[in-house]
């Protein structure tokens, strides 16, 4: 059945969005150029940290750039005075963005509130960008409050290149904590989550929530000395007066309350509330770590070519991630294991393997990456100076080669709980190499060598006896064993050590590979050298090979690869009521632009539905059809697109509602709109037309 073709009606408020909910960024004439001082870049991920500065900052988007995770902080509350009543920890943000190369963003670091009474700037120390005042004693300074702190935020459009961008600009907004209430412990509110927390304290004030500022402290022993409510941008100032004064509520995208004041030195000034955190619908929230004062600003980006997002993480001897971008359900990722070392007149060590395959994933997952090492000491180990096994399961030995480090993709990162067990892909390294013998016979060559990833290792050279055997390799299910004589086994994810120090040390891995034997030696005559056998080269880790995926050794470094296409981003209108619970049909509008044209979506393809869970959203067309009208009297062909509402998991309070799909010819689509303050949904019969009858020729 073919499109229906329809004249355009008026939506009335149209809540348009891009890609993930995020707003339209605005271009400007800005080129790409090498990374400022504040960026550093490993492989192709570069990551840019904007600290405090107390001014407007701006982010310029680089050439083949399409988009950036950005990373907001906002500033930790003020501590009270003499009482050093704590304040609250600012808000976190984290959120993938669609950018356009030569746009500018600006950044707004918050400051951290200070003690009122001891704050030389004259803020009455509240943080730069909205943080609200610590009320003050009048005298000592000793019941003073501790100001709130600033929230961090992304502003985007035009005014971004000019630094001139107001409220309405901000797209990300990690709230203030609020400032600490003078005496006793009534703690300042940590920042949104999104909403922040209240203060401390009866007298504390309130957090900032999505619509509304944090309501002002009320005194609780009937003094009139009410902290200030927040608002769009701004905490509230804590009350002052004769005895313990209010903190400041945190700024955010709404601030929070201030504190009341206390007039008896036995009560206690209220704490100021936590302002509001801000985002679209693939945003997390959560609470910043401890220690943190300054609020800060961390851009992540990959290079992006013909639609492909590429990002390569090189092994840094550390822990890395990658934040899954909305609308992005699958990643492919390719990663390589690190070779084996060879030591201090060793074998050669043995080659990493190189794993491909494509992950399911889901919007907002966090990938654990952990891209192998090589080994340190690469032929000069001795004992002051082992040869010490490559990052993430390498083993290491004094005088053998280091086994080579695996790679990996995981869920759960280093030092939780399961970590290990929540592998999805492992790339395993190579062995190390045996020390070889040297009397009474010259060495043979190639002898004790490290197992490539997944063999064995070699046995040590001969000169006069046998040497030590290789370690075996790791298995699915175990690690290798050791060589003979006194080699080390390996276990999950970590080769065995060099045997006396002097044997190749086993591969990382799934399972790592067991170390090879030691040195051998015999005296068969006290007046004449030893015989001696050189040491066994260790055994190569095992892979973790994905359904589909492949693998195969390779010499390159180790490093992690993932790649993957964003959906196109479309601009949604949807008509409905402030929530669409209650209608049987929403009528969801995809409209064409210059770039994107409507008529190419595919009805079997959409989904539609719950912002945050992608599972949950109506995945049937009403009629398995569009339906073609002019929305926005563009003379452009619309696609209007119908869903049951008790079928797309909207639950009460969402803000936000998504679409997903893919066009005729496979490229994958996404976007969001905004569902409340919607004046109604449409009937399945249309009402009167407002635009002109599409012909042929205008569709």
């Amino acid at each position: 059945m073919g499109p229906r073709y329809l004249r355009g009606l008026r939506f009335g408020l149209l809540g348009v969005l891009v890609a993930g909910g995020m707003s339209t960024v605005l271009v400007g004439s800005s080129s790409a150029a090498d990374p400022p001082a504040n960026c550093t870049t490993t492989g192709t991920v570069t990551t840019c940290v904007f600290a405090y500065t107390g001014a407007a900052q701006t982010w310029t988007v680089p050439a083949g750039v399409t988009q950036a995770t950005f990373d907001v902080y906002g500033a930790a509350g003020g501590t009270a005075a003499i009482s050093n009543t704590p304040g609250g920890a600012g808000g976190r943000v984290t959120a993938t963005l669609p950018v356009s190369a030569g746009s500018t963003y600006q950044l707004v670091v918050g400051g951290a509130g200070t003690d009122n009474g001891r704050d030389p700037s004259g803020r009455e120390g509240a943080g730069v960008n909205g943080g609200g005042a610590g009320g003050n004693d009048g005298g000592s300074g000793e019941g003073d409050g501790g100001g709130g702190g600033g929230a961090s935020d992304v502003r985007s459009g035009s005014c971004a290149a000019t630094l001139a961008c107001g409220l309405e600009a901000r797209i990300l907004v990690g709230g203030g904590g609020g400032g600490g209430g003078a005496w006793l412990t009534p703690s300042g509110g940590n920042a949104g989550n999104p909403s922040g927390a209240p203060g401390g304290g009866p007298g504390g004030g309130g957090g900032g929530s999505q619509s509304a500022g944090g309501a002002g402290g009320v005194n609780p022993d009937g003094d009139d000395k009410p902290g200030k409510g927040g608002a769009l941008g701004l905490g509230g100032a804590g009350a002052s007066g004769a005895g313990p004064s209010g903190g400041g509520g945190g700024g955010g995208y709404y601030g929070g309350g201030g504190g009341a004041a206390s007039g008896f030195q036995a009560f206690a000034g209220g704490g100021g509330g936590g302002g509001s955190s801000f985002g679209p619908a693939n945003a997390t929230f959560s609470e910043n770590p401890p220690g943190l004062g300054n609020g800060q600003i961390t851009i992540t980006f990959c290079p992006s070519t013909a639609g492909v997002t590429t990002c390569v993480f090189a092994s840094t001897g550390a822990e890395q991630s990658f934040t899954v971008p909305g609308g992005v359900s699958s990643v492919h990722v390719v990663a390589s294991g690190a070779g084996g070392g060879s030591g201090s007149g060793a074998g050669p060590g043995g080659r990493g393997a190189v794993v491909s395959a494509d992950l399911p994933v889901t919007q907002g997952d966090v990938l654990y990456l952990e891209a192998g090492g090589g080994p340190t000491n690469t032929g000069a180990c001795f004992e002051d100076t082992r040869c010490i096994g490559g990052f993430n399961g390498g083993g290491s030995s004094d005088f053998g080669g280091g086994g080579g480090g695996a790679s990996d993709v995981r869920t759960t990162g280093q030092g939780d709980a399961g970590t290990l067990a929540s592998r999805l892909l492992v790339a395993a390294g190579g062995g190390g190499g045996g020390e070889l013998c040297a009397s009474p016979q010259p060495p043979a060559t190639g002898a004790g060598a490290g197992g490539d990833a997944g063999a064995p290792g070699a046995q040590g050279n001969n000169c006069g006896i046998a040497g030590g055997t290789g370690g075996r390799a790791g298995t699915s299910s175990a690690g290798g064993t050791g060589g003979t004589p006194s080699g080390h086994a390996g276990a999950l994810g970590i080769g065995g050590d060099g045997a006396a120090g002097s044997s190749g040390a086993g591969g990382g891995g799934l399972y790592g590979g067991g170390s090879g034997g030691e040195i051998t030696s015999e005296l068969p005559d006290p007046d004449e050298p030893p015989n001696t056998g050189g040491a066994g080269g260790g055994g190569g880790g095992s892979n973790l090979v994905p359904a589909g995926g492949t693998s195969a050794l390779t010499t390159n470094p180790p490093q992690i690869v993932i790649s993957y296409t964003a959906p196109k981003a479309v601009s949604i209108a949807i008509a409905g009521r402030k929530s669409l619970q209650g209608h049987s049909v929403a009528s969801v509008a995809v409209l064409s632009t210059s770039d994107f044209d409507a008529r190419s979506i595919d009805p079997k393809t959409v989904c539609f539905g719950d912002a945050e869970d992608p599972t949950q959203r109506d995945c049937t067309e009403r009629d398995g059809q569009i339906t073609l009208l002019d929305v926005n009297g563009d003379r452009k062909a619309d696609a209007l697109l119908q869903f049951e509402t008790n079928e797309a998991g909207v639950d009460p309070g969402d803000t936000q509602a998504c679409l997903t799909g893919k066009t005729f010819d496979g490229t994958p689509i996404a976007g969001c709109a905004s569902i409340v303050g919607i004046p109604r949904v449409l009937p399945y019969s249309f009402p009167p037309f407002s635009s002109p009858v599409l012909t042929a020729r205008d569709s």
